[in-house]
């Protein structure tokens, strides 16, 4: 089965608030969402068969695709799991995350 690997790059995060001022291209840009993304394919899950840059149109096909996310974009929390029939336990767990 083959598999397409794309890295998404970490979010923008909040700065101290700056007045206001006509942007840089720069800082214009680092606003902007990354228009090109990190990618590797594999067909067996051990060998890298291509890697590269691109647009996700330019990304080639593949059966599943998995979105890498960075440690900073990813939140674990402890919760204490409700008792709740089986059917129900989807709905408990929501609530708790909310």
């Amino acid at each position: 089965m083959s598999v397409l690997v794309v890295q998404i790059p970490p979010r923008r995060r909040l700065g101290p608030q700056v007045p206001a001022e006509p942007a840089s291209a720069g800082e214009a840009a680092r606003a902007a969402p990354p228009s090109e993304y990190a990618w590797v394919r594999t067909d067996n899950g051990l060998a890298v068969h291509g890697q590269g840059h691109g647009t996700p149109s330019s990304m080639p096909r593949a059966e599943a695709v998995v979105l890498v996310l960075a440690e900073t974009d990813v939140s674990w929390n402890a919760v204490t799991v409700p008792k709740a029939p089986a059917g129900k336990m989807r709905a408990a767990l929501t609530g708790v995350l909310e």
